[in-house]
């Protein structure tokens, strides 16, 4: 590999009128400033759905990619949105600091209305989606049942049997809350749709992008609710023991990771190899950090 620089910028970091950076046209500019500029990487931060707190590294999923990153100007020229319904609304007062809290009630009523207007229009192409996307289901039921509880993590949900993922309640919910797993399906849908776009025009520009290997998943992550037979869990699917993860500020984060069981070694690798195949797809370079991780795991024994 040939000498090369890049820089850090997360999406969220772009300029934006609507609260959040998007995978719209202030990212095409950067890339064409990167190009400009003999760049040959722009490094981002991780980019799925983020939970409490709204870290990049507290995400619901690892495949999954956030649907505050959905441009609205894209969804408005595609005929998803009129302007009207999202120039109506206070995405926030201040250029330099996103309001979350805002974000949180107007983006998802939005891209609802986006949803009634494309799901039945890209059916087809939503299906060929789903087929080749099969972490999909599991992660759009996941999101339905934290709306219908409240957002709690899954380890709180009140019915027993779908916390534990019986599949019985499996399909009970699946019919209950059938509109709103079509809801999260399709936001999956435009978010790949924009950022497949994004990242031809940078292999266009010769500009790759590094992302983050998503070696470690969040507790309340659908990987982890969908798979808990991979990671240190008990009888009840709750954690075991949890780790710091942040190697630079260690008395102060904690990402509320969960390890992988390594005694299942083969199903440990196949959800391994799926989670770095779905990094490799969507990025150029993956970072990862394993001395950080050793360096933290070994300051939390010492001190147990």
């Amino acid at each position: 590999m040939k000498r090369s620089s890049a820089i850090l910028m997360p999406i969220f970091s772009l300029p934006s009128k609507y609260g959040i950076g998007t995978l719209g046209k202030e990212a095409y500019r950067f890339i064409d400033f990167l190009s400009d500029a003999k760049q040959s990487y722009w490094q981002i931060l991780p980019v799925g759905p983020t939970s409490y707190g709204d870290s990049p590294y507290q995400s619901f999923s690892t495949f999954a990619g956030n649907p505050y990153f959905i441009d609205l100007d894209l969804l408005i020229k595609d005929g998803l949105l009129k302007r009207r319904e999202v120039e109506s609304i206070n995405w926030g007062s201040r250029e330099d600091k996103i309001d979350y809290s805002l974000i949180y009630e107007n983006r998802f009523a939005v891209l609802y209305q986006a949803y009634r207007r494309g799901f039945e229009r890209d059916r087809e192409a939503l299906t060929a989606f789903k087929r080749s996307n099969r972490w999909l289901a599991d992660y759009a039921l996941f999101m339905a049942l934290k709306r219908y509880f409240g957002m709690k993590s899954w380890i709180e949900w009140e019915d027993e049997e779908i916390r534990l993922r019986k599949p019985q309640a499996v399909k009970k919910y699946q019919r209950l809350l059938k509109d709103d797993i079509n809801f999260f399906t399709y936001l999956q849908f435009l978010f790949f749709t924009q950022w497949n776009r994004l990242k031809a025009y940078a292999a266009e520009k010769h500009i790759g992008i590094i992302g983050d290997v998503p070696i470690y998943v969040a507790m309340d992550s659908a990987d982890v609710w969908a798979n808990p037979k991979n990671f240190q869990l008990d009888e009840k699917n709750r954690q075991r023991q949890e780790f710091q993860h942040d190697f630079h500020h260690f008395e102060h984060q904690n990402f509320r990771l969960v390890d992988a069981d390594f005694q299942r070694r083969n199903f440990v690798a196949e959800d391994y190899h799926a989670r770095a195949q779905q990094n490799c797809d969507c990025h150029d370079l993956q970072h990862v950090a394993f001395r950080e991780r050793r360096e933290n795991v070994r300051r939390y024994e010492r001190r147990q």
